[in-house]
């Protein structure tokens, strides 16, 4: 009987130190550097992105956040790698529309399911669409450019830079939904496209205002509308959008891209909670708002980790039917 008595308080005392230091790590946390995997090879916006919210949320939590790319098989493997990572919080996955909505709703075969594995800490930035022609191309404007691809005989080409990209999915979708018919050509980047947009050898493209805006500016492209809902702010406040332009359907739909931070599911509210504010403190910083800005982004503020999973929830349930109608799969 002493024996038992013993050996139960020597169980209890052991529980109640573990308790201790998990809580106490908890309440530490971060007490080292964090790594913040993006999966995707260096230079391109993305990243970039990523190391600008990696700056200045490191700052604010006073640890540096380390970007480490790791590229390959549309971002799936870095995806796999946090997934899989210790739900301790200094694994982070810079993730975002293509990763949480579009690939999760045109494959079912996914090695992760973006809800149930992940936790979305916040959206960091979101950036519109702009649709363009050559000066020479004859649509003066975005109905003239709609009216000729619902023509029986339409002969219209876009780029696109992989089936899975938001190039492909939002002038796909768009070229369903004003029951028009034109071809997607691949190429292997938005300046290679671009190129041929101005010279007439395609129809028409969707690209990134940043992409586009000079090109706007000295005449090379003409702007026929923005995914934006909201009319943008200098030289480009010129471009229409859906509702000013008149299609009330286009205008519902959530056009922009986005990107955000995630977590293995099982990392504590606590420690999402605190990431999650420092991403607040880090995205109304006006430098790094300047900094987006330049690059075409808006920081995507007054985000909770509740609201932010909601986001993401809606998202999905606006664009699987989308996608449906517009009958897109990975072997397009």
């Amino acid at each position: 009987m002493r024996f038992t008595r013993f050996l139960a308080r020597g169980l209890a005392a052991l529980l109640v130190t573990a308790f201790t230091v998990g809580a106490q790590a908890q309440d530490a946390w971060p007490s080292k550097p964090i790594t913040l995997v993006v999966g995707y090879a260096p230079g391109g916006v993305t990243d970039v992105t990523a190391r600008i919210i990696a700056e200045f949320t490191g700052q604010e939590l006073g640890q540096p956040i380390v970007v480490k790319n790791l590229p390959g098989v549309n971002g799936i493997l870095g995806i796999t790698s946090v997934k899989s990572a210790a739900p301790d919080g200094y694994t982070l996955l810079f993730g975002g529309s293509t990763h949480q909505v579009f690939l999760p709703l045109m494959d079912p075969k996914l090695p992760y399911d973006p809800v149930k594995d992940f936790t979305i800490v916040s959206p960091v930035a979101n950036f519109d669409w702009i649709v363009v022609t050559a000066p020479n191309s004859g649509y003066a404007n975005f109905a003239q450019l709609v009216d000729a691809m619902k023509k029986p005989d339409a002969r219209f080409t876009f780029p696109h830079a992989g089936v899975a990209t938001p190039y492909y999915l939002n002038t796909k979708v768009l070229v369903n939904m004003v029951g028009g018919k034109a071809e997607a050509i691949q190429y292997k980047g938005s300046g290679p496209a671009l190129v041929d947009v101005m010279a007439g050898r395609l129809s028409f493209g969707l690209d990134t205002l940043s992409s586009v805006r000079d090109l706007i500016a000295t005449g090379k492209l003409v702007a026929l509308a923005t995914t934006s809902p909201t009319p943008h702010e200098g030289p480009a406040a010129s471009i229409p959008t859906y509702e000013k332009l008149g299609y009330p359907r286009l205008a519902q739909v959530n056009w922009s891209t986005w990107n955000s931070i995630l977590v293995p599911a099982a990392v504590s509210p606590d420690i999402v909670g605190k990431l999650n504010q420092a991403m607040a403190r880090a995205l109304a910083n006006p430098k790094l708002v300047e900094r987006f800005s330049s690059m075409g982004l808006r920081p995507m503020t007054g985000y909770s980790a509740e609201k932010s999973s909601a986001f993401v929830r809606e998202q999905i349930r606006q664009w699987g039917p989308l996608l449906k109608a517009a009958d897109i799969k990975l072997d397009n």
